[in-house]
């Protein structure tokens, strides 16, 4: 409930539906777990009479807690699975950034930071705009490195991606 509250203050509504919809499995499974004990420890009503449509009533109930949970639950794993191939993204621009960074030819350029920025769209996390943080001894870099990083990353997202290149001057100790 805090992690909802946390997420509406920073307007990060996919973190707030998910982390909502987590509370309300929880709440529902906690419903369920109670009504399956207190039957099983025979709390029911004592009169004959009644007891039919009181194991009616409980199997609505399991039944609709068993339906909503499984509902719930499917939402929530597809948000998983989502954030999962977000990160492995992300994990993947930066290692091919950092490998191009690596070759010869770039070998001054240090990598300094990586910026993700995201669409508002609540289930598909892919980045629009991707920032690069770069320390170059002289404050520049050859052109085509940002041409290369560009293309590179436009074809780890599998779609066109803004990508900034920013160059930071750094000296080298000594």
């Amino acid at each position: 409930a805090a992690t909802v509250g946390i997420a509406i203050a920073w307007g990060n509504t996919a973190l707030a539906v998910g982390s909502g919809v987590l509370l309300l499995v929880n709440l529902l499974s906690i419903n369920l777990a109670a009504l399956l004990v207190l039957w099983y420890m025979g709390y029911r009503p004592e009169k004959w009479f009644r007891m039919e449509q009181t194991r009616k009533t409980f199997v609505k109930r399991v039944g609709v807690l068993l339906i909503s949970i499984l509902i719930l639950s499917a939402f929530l794993g597809t948000v998983t699975f989502s954030s999962y191939q977000t990160a492995t993204s992300e994990q993947s621009i930066q290692n091919d950034i950092q490998s191009i960074l690596d070759e010869p030819v770039y070998s001054e350029f240090v990598l300094l930071e990586v910026q993700f920025e995201y669409s508002e769209n609540l289930l598909a996390q892919r980045p629009s705009k991707v920032t690069i943080l770069i320390g170059a001894p002289r404050g520049e870099a050859p052109p085509e490195l940002g041409d290369r990083l560009n293309t590179r990353i436009d074809e780890i997202a599998g779609r066109n991606v803004a990508v900034q290149v920013r160059y930071l001057t750094v000296q080298e100790p000594g």
